[in-house]
């Protein structure tokens, strides 16, 4: 018998170089890639030459994607409400699969109905949910919600691996997920002989105590057991095509033999696998017990890979060697050199090899058939139409006149069509809009109170008296009453972040705006009048342009009037920095037109508007005004001769204030 062809290369491209120089000296041949889906050379081969192999993993089966999502549900869990918690976000990864999900609802359009209730509530910030909050909601999807939780409460009643297997054969459609890969010919024997070898566990005279074993989170642990049972597994895929060279993978070589045959990335770390950590059982225990253990699989492959060698006529390896990426041969090729049965040889070092396959997949080849055709400017844009704007009316929010100054098109997209992006992530933490929005709660309650003492809004009050009491009081009663703080909490680490930190800082915050109504305002002891923020949101007439009624909606958070003098307030939460006070300094004015000004422009000098930013303490008033009215309109006539375009993205660093301080600063440093 020959000796077999070694070919050392120093990168994956002159490996796959060597291989197609190699094949052109062959009819037909067999290639055996061990890690082929992995590898970037396995897309750029041409479907007429080559037939990849069609095994495919068990993990991207249905049934297998369908018990690991239901695992991360259980997994999510938390023990409160009614009958449990479960993450929001865990349930929008398991309806975000559609044909998940179809296991319980059977109807296209009620799965979409389901997935936007739960984008719903995640912009509403919650982030978890039970039965009871979906009942609260009223929206006709209880039915829906009611078996997901029925559901998830049978497996946790699971103690057993029997008690599982008959699980999966009674309460789950198993029909419906086993019908995905219904052209595998190997798929139905492959899975219930895995299960009936997997029920087989607890029948081999081993005496499992469950509850010892897995002391939390049994069922979960169960079915966590059972996907690393089903993940090693394949499918064949049993096709009529013949192709001139097939790749196929070792184990599928089984009582084969090849006239010519190749076999790339013989690597240590390959062929032999790398050592990896085993799940549940130790190497000594899977000793012990009579399983494999990796000097079993290891020996197997061996001689899985030297019945190959030995069965086929012509066969040539290609392995690697690169120091610097700690790749080495195969010390299953070690011992054949030893035996003398190696020809090796280098392939040729070509180091301009990635660069010229690059350049030539990357040569555009003209094609006179097209005729190329430049894309105009408004390609990318909305047209302006009036159709677009009911009874020829533009309501203009501050937030939607920002949209619509910095980005036209997705203002378009939000406003116009309602079609608003989606966030699929939710953050493990509090977020700053839901921060912002307890902080108002709690300010809100501060001023009820205040309210309930004078049993009306016009009154006299010292702003120093009792005001620690009625802070401390509003943060108790809305932590006691707030139904839906359990549904909006993360339930982990940012939990103590809110009650240790951020409410004492948020205390401090509120407390200090009333003490400045005193100190710096003059308000206390005085006839004032109060409206916190309640009630519907106004809207009002601003001007005609363009054949459209321009309105402006808003209410600031709290209005004070004393007097002739009338005050607006706007709370933030978060960083007070220069960005910040100039982005929200002009939504006071759009406040101020709202309240008064659009009704009563003469009184323009006797109202003051303030930010304050709460965690910071710091009331900054609005001191110079703008005449928004030109600005709107020359926004407007840009969109209707423009329409809705994109806009250009921006440095990242283009709206970064440098002071002289930071100059010198700079300049210090260097010399």
């Amino acid at each position: 018998k020959n000796k077999i062809d070694l070919y050392i290369s120093s990168d994956p491209t002159q490996m796959i170089a060597q291989l197609t120089s190699n094949l052109e000296e062959n009819e037909k041949a067999t290639i055996i890639d061990f890690q082929l889906q992995d590898q970037p050379y396995a897309h750029l081969l041409s479907q007429q030459k080559f037939s990849l192999s069609s095994d495919l993993p068990f993990a991207a089966t249905r049934i297998f994607r369908f018990f690991q999502a239901v695992n991360e549900i259980i997994k999510s869990l938390i023990w409160e409400g009614t009958p449990f918690l479960i993450s929001l976000q865990s349930l929008l990864n398991f309806f975000c699969k559609d044909d998940l999900l179809a296991h319980f609802v059977k109807d296209t359009a009620a799965r979409e109905k389901l997935r936007s209730f739960l984008f719903q509530l995640s912009e509403e910030d919650y982030k978890f949910i039970d039965l009871e909050s979906i009942q609260h909601q009223k929206t006709g999807y209880e039915k829906d919600f009611t078996t997901i939780f029925l559901f998830l409460q049978e497996i946790l009643k699971i103690n057993s691996i029997n008690e599982l297997i008959e699980f999966i054969e009674m309460k789950t459609d198993l029909k419906y997920l086993l019908t995905d890969q219904e052209d595998l010919s190997t798929f139905f024997e492959t899975f219930f002989a895995a299960l009936a070898d997997f029920s087989s566990i607890e029948k081999i005279g081993l005496n499992f105590n469950w509850n010892r074993i897995f002391p939390q989170n049994k069922a979960s642990n169960l079915i966590l057991l059972f996907l690393n049972y089903l993940k090693p597994l394949q499918l064949r895929l049993v096709t009529d095509r013949e192709n001139k060279f097939n790749f196929t993978t070792l184990q599928n070589t089984r009582n084969l033999s090849f006239t010519n045959l190749y076999v790339l990335n013989v690597i240590e770390g390959i062929l032999p696998d790398r050592k990896h950590t085993q799940y549940l059982f130790s190497e000594n225990q899977r000793k012990k017990l009579g399983l494999k253990t990796y000097d079993d699989i290891t020996l197997r492959d061996k001689y899985y890979f030297y019945r190959l060698l030995a069965a086929s006529e012509n066969v040539t390896i290609f392995t690697r060697v690169n120091l610097e990426e700690n790749i080495e041969i195969s010390s299953f090729l070690e011992e054949l050199a030893l035996n003398g049965l190696i020809n090796k040889t280098a392939s040729p070092d070509s180091p301009n090899l990635n660069r010229m396959i690059l350049s030539a997949l990357l040569k555009t080849k003209p094609d006179k058939s097209v005729k190329h055709k430049e894309i105009t400017k408004d390609f990318f844009a909305f047209p302006f139409r009036k159709i677009d704007f009911p009874d020829n009316k533009l309501s203009l929010s501050f937030y939607k006149w920002e949209k619509l100054q910095t980005n036209p098109f997705e203002f378009y997209l939000e406003f116009i069509l309602g079609i608003k992006a989606r966030e699929f992530g939710i953050a493990d933490d509090l977020s700053s809009k839901l921060i912002g929005n307890l902080a108002h709660e709690i300010i809100n309650l501060v001023w009820k109170r205040i309210l309930q003492v004078y049993d009306s809004n016009s009154f006299k009050h010292n702003f120093i008296h009792n005001t620690r009491l009625y802070v401390a009081e509003s943060v108790d009663y809305f932590l006691k009453h707030n139904n839906k703080l359990k549904y909006l909490s993360a339930h982990n680490f940012s939990d103590n972040y809110f009650q240790n930190i951020f409410i004492p800082i948020l205390k401090y915050g509120i407390e200090n705006f009333f003490f400045r109504l005193h100190n710096e305002l003059d308000l206390s002891d005085k006839t004032i009048s109060v409206f916190p923020e309640t009630g519907k949101t106004p809207e009002k007439f601003y001007f005609s342009f363009a054949d459209l009624e321009i309105l402006l909606r808003g209410r600031p958070d709290l209005r004070i009037q004393a007097g002739e003098t009338k005050y607006i307030f706007d709370f933030k939460t978060g960083n007070n920095d220069n960005a910040r006070i100039r982005r929200y300094l002009p939504q006071l004015q759009f406040y101020e037109l709202i309240s008064y000004l659009l009704d009563a422009p003469e009184n323009e000098d006797n109202v003051r508007s303030f930010l304050f930013f709460m965690e910071q303490k710091d009331l900054r008033e609005l001191s110079k005004r703008i005449d928004l009215e030109p600005n709107i309109r020359e926004i407007i006539q840009t969109t209707k001769e423009q329409g809705f375009c994109l806009t250009a993205r921006k440095d990242t660093y283009e709206n970064v204030e440098i002071t002289r301080r930071d100059l010198l600063n700079k300049c210090e440093t260097v010399n």
